[in-house]
C-alpha cells in the first residue's frame, strides 16, 4: 500500500511528504528537555518557598505585636493581665501555620534568662512544637522556627535570630 504514481496537486504532495516524514524528537532529546524544565522548576520553587516562609514569619510577628497591644490595653483597663486570649477576644486567632498562639502570665526561663517579666506570647512556628517553655529550648531545632515575644516585647521575631 504505497502511494500511487498518479499526478497529485502541489498542496496534497506537501501533505503526503509531511505525513510520511520520519523527522521527530529522539528519546534523549525529550529527556534532556524534561530534565532542563525540572531544574528550572526547582530553581523557581525554592525561592518561592523561602519567600512564603518569611511572609508567614512577618505576619506572625505582626499579629504578636497586635496581641501584645490588646493584652496591655486590657491590663491598663482592668488592672491585671487577662487570664487567656479569649478575654481580649482573640481565642480563635491562629498563626500562619494554623496553630493557636500561646499566651501565659506565668513567665518562663530560657537558658537561665527570664523571657519576660509581664507575660509570654509566642507562635509555635511551622513545626507546631511547644519546646519553647523547656530549659535550653532555643537550642532545640524544633523551637528555632517559633516566633516569640521576648524581653518584654523588645524582641518579636523568629527564635533563631535571638542572640543571648
Amino acid at each position: 500500500m504505497g502511494i500511487t504514481h498518479r499526478k497529485l496537486n502541489p498542496a496534497s504532495a506537501c501533505f503526503v511528504r509531511i505525513a510520511r516524514s520520519n523527522d521527530g524528537f529522539t528519546l534523549v532529546e525529550l529527556l534532556t528537555v524534561i530534565a532542563i524544565i525540572g531544574v528550572l522548576t526547582f530553581m523557581a520553587v525554592h525561592p518561592i518557598k523561602v519567600f512564603i516562609n518569611k511572609t508567614k514569619t512577618s505576619r506572625a510577628a505582626a499579629e504578636i505585636r497586635g496581641l501584645e497591644k490588646d493584652i496591655i490595653a486590657y491590663a491598663s483597663e482592668k488592672g491585671n493581665y487577662p487570664p487567656n486570649l479569649a478575654a481580649v477576644g482573640m481565642a480563635n486567632l491562629k498563626d500562619p501555620w494554623g496553630n493557636s498562639y500561646v499566651y501565659s502570665t506565668t513567665c518562663t526561663r530560657i537558658i537561665g534568662i527570664k523571657k519576660n517579666t509581664d507575660f509570654d506570647l509566642y507562635s509555635k512556628g511551622a513545626t507546631g512544637s511547644e519546646l519553647i517553655d523547656s530549659p535550653a529550648s532555643l537550642i532545640a531545632p524544633d523551637s528555632l522556627d517559633d516566633v516569640i515575644r521576648f524581653l518584654d516585647g523588645s524582641f518579636d521575631d523568629v527564635a533563631d535570630k535571638l542572640v543571648i
